[in-house]
């Protein structure tokens, strides 16, 4: 633009992505169980996870170079980058035997949003022969919000038919995080 004399570039790109995995665990214990019959597997415990989670990704870069003669050139770069996150686990944990054992769920949510600014201004002048003046100044700021992280626990058994009895409330802990860095 203006004859040469500034330079204009930006660029951005923007990501929405969903993801989710189930696991089974099966954790044996030391030694088989004897009945009914010799080597028969026994397990300590029994897991299962299902985790869900949303991701968007943001970013936005520009640079602007400013040269109004060849001994004067200067040069602001803005940065801005944000990941937000959207997360759910839902876990089973069963003690014990299948037909007679303690069961734990756990359900857990997590909202975080995550972001960095970045703003740079450079400049070069030459204001004497063979001399250069280098400059560089620059601004960052980097944060973290979670505004809500819960867990939520509850506790059950099997009877000695298999049958699950209603469960009961264990623990619930929330979260609020936040935290900012400037440079």
């Amino acid at each position: 633009f203006f004859k040469d004399k500034i330079g204009v570039l930006v660029s951005a790109s923007y990501q929405n992505s969903f993801t989710g995995t189930d696991g089974f665990f099966l954790v044996p214990t030391s030694q088989p169980n004897p009945n009914p019959t010799f080597n028969t597997p026994n397990f300590d415990a029994i897991e299962s996870r299902s985790y869900s989670t949303q991701e968007t990704r943001t970013a936005v870069h520009g640079i602007i170079d400013f040269k109004p003669s060849l001994k004067h050139q200067f040069r602001i770069y803005i940065l801005y980058s944000e990941l937000n996150q959207f997360r759910a686990l839902h876990e089973v944990d069963s003690i014990g035997t299948l037909k007679n054992g303690q069961i734990n769920a756990l359900t857990e949510s997590k909202v975080s949003y995550q972001n960095i600014l970045n703003s740079t201004f450079q400049g070069k002048d030459s204001l004497f022969p063979h001399t250069l003046l280098d400059y560089t100044a620059a601004y960052s700021k980097a944060s973290n919000n979670t505004p809500d992280w819960d867990r939520l626990s509850t506790l059950g058994v099997r009877d000695s038919s298999g049958r699950p009895s209603p469960q009961t409330f264990s623990s619930l802990t929330r979260r609020w995080l936040q935290n900012t860095d400037i440079d």
